[in-house]
């Protein structure tokens, strides 16, 4: 029973009326997932491009003298 409630939405369970955990279904999982997954890759994208602006050539070293 509440499986099913879980397919329909969210179901929130509560130890001495207080939320403990909740159950989902998988496609809301995975959705959210997804979500939190776009939302760090726009932040990483906004931390390497203000890195990117506030750098200059001395911060990086040329692969061919790397491999040297």
């Amino acid at each position: 029973k509440i499986l099913k409630k879980a397919q329909e939405g969210l179901v929130i369970i509560e130890k001495r009326h207080k939320p403990t955990a909740v159950l989902m279904s998988n496609e809301e999982y995975e959705h959210i997932q997804n979500i939190l997954e776009t939302a760090e890759d726009l932040v990483l994208g906004f931390i390497a491009d203000a890195r990117y602006k506030s750098s200059n050539k001395k911060d990086y070293i040329d692969i061919e003298a790397l491999l040297k």
